[in-house]
């Protein structure tokens, strides 16, 4: 039994060759890669051979994982340029903490402006924080 997985990251990230296709069998897992327009198969042992691919993969990728990182241990920076890229959308879910406030909040459609961040909380009410309000970032989810 064969089963196939069709898997876009996203346009940005499809041609500079991400994991686009899985497939599974009971003998065997198979990765098809994509760079440019050409796919690659790679033959792997174990599910545990693929996050590696994903680094491999894309120096773009590998920057985003420093920055969320850095948002990770409270660099406002980081997370400006994180929400930039992941949160204009609703679907993506971004978790962030306050200092001021003892529970982490989930936002989406996220704007900044110079030191100002207005966002969505709980999809109807728009919300706003400045770099000395932020504590650290929590979670992207997309």
């Amino acid at each position: 039994v064969t089963v196939g997985f069709w898997h876009w990251l996203s346009d940005r990230f499809s041609n500079k060759g991400l994991l686009s296709v899985y497939v599974l069998t009971a003998l065997a897992v198979t990765i098809y890669t994509k760079k440019d327009t050409v796919f690659t198969s790679n033959y792997l042992n174990s599910l545990k051979d693929i996050p590696p691919l994903f680094l491999q993969s894309s120096n773009k990728l590998e920057k985003d994982i420093l920055e969320f990182e850095k948002a990770v241990n409270g660099s406002f920076n980081s997370f400006i340029y994180l929400i930039k890229k992941y949160g204009e959308y609703k679907l993506n879910t971004i978790t962030f903490r306050l200092k001021h406030e003892q529970l982490p909040i989930s936002a989406t459609f996220f704007e900044s402006q110079d030191h100002q961040v207005n966002y969505l909380k709980n999809g109807k009410k728009r919300q706003s924080l400045n770099s000395q309000d932020f504590e650290k970032l929590v979670s992207i989810i997309y």
